[in-house]
């Protein structure tokens, strides 16, 4: 979205009338970690819209926060940012901190279940929340919607204790894509709901390695807590099995247009 003159309005999350600052819904580093996945100079995004894929340098991005309000938010995202899968470091060498400083917890045929107490996993919970308010509360991203619960995750953000318990109804869990090359992708979240009868939604967040569901309604109360990193600080290895075939398959089955269309036909993506 372009930018406009800042707006004098009220911040979405602490409602005092300020100048609003150009807020990123995803956070700005995932773009910067995105554009620096290309060792050629290359620093075009691909977008997939509604079949369509294009390069498309916007960010979602809207007038939405005050000063104060984005800092509080990037007491998660630099913690994230640092935690989260790193394509290109020192001496060109990938990182994964998060999944370096994992334990393995328990494991079975399917699944392994590792401990994560040697990382900031509130950071990182309060980082997955605020991304999902945040779309809640933008125009861009009109699927997520969280009724009832937006007012109570806005208080919840906002406290002066920046690592609040969590209340019973709210649930993350995290897993760790250990799976090239969807431990470097990133989505705009999305919603989903886990069976007809559910009564909890599930909002889910991927970006870099960390795959986010946010559980959402009476629900939670039902689920387990062994696994769940906001309350068990633990999290889940993942291979992208299910993931994966369907970020392929929107890959593989987008129409191509303009400029990517033209070096998809020359080989040069």
């Amino acid at each position: 979205m372009a930018k406009s003159p800042p707006p004098i309005a009220a911040c979405a999350l602490c409602k005092k009338t300020t100048t609003l600052r150009w807020s990123h819904i995803l956070s700005a580093w995932v773009y910067r970690r995105a554009i620096n996945l290309y060792d050629d100079g290359n620093n075009k995004l691909v977008r997939i819209t509604d079949g369509v894929a294009s390069y498309d340098g916007q960010q979602l991005a809207e007038y939405m926060l005050c000063d104060a309000c984005e800092r509080r938010l990037k007491l998660w995202e630099d913690p994230a940012a640092a935690l989260a899968f790193q394509p290109l470091g020192k001496n060109n060498v990938e990182r994964f901190p998060a999944l370096k400083n994992a334990r393995l917890f328990a494991h079975n045929e399917q699944f392994h279940v590792v401990d994560m107490s040697l990382v900031d996993v509130d950071a990182l919970a309060r980082f997955a929340l605020s991304i999902v308010w945040r779309a809640h509360v933008s125009e861009q991203c009109p699927k997520i919607d969280l009724g009832e619960y937006a007012e109570p995750l806005r208080e919840l953000l906002l406290a002066a204790d920046d690592r609040p318990v969590l209340p019973a109804w709210l649930q993350v869990w995290l897993q760790l894509v250990v799976r090239e090359p969807f431990d470097r992708v990133a989505a705009k979240p999305w919603p989903r709901i886990p069976t007809p009868d559910a009564t909890f939604r599930v909002f889910d967040v991927l970006t870099f390695g960390f795959w986010f569901q946010i559980l959402v309604g009476p629900g939670v109360l039902t689920m387990p807590t062994s696994i769940c990193a906001s309350r068990s600080r633990r999290a889940l290895l993942h291979d992208a099995r299910d993931l994966g075939p369907g970020i392929m398959k929107l890959a593989q089955s987008a129409a191509a247009i303009g400029q990517l269309a033209k070096d998809k036909r020359n080989g040069k993506v």
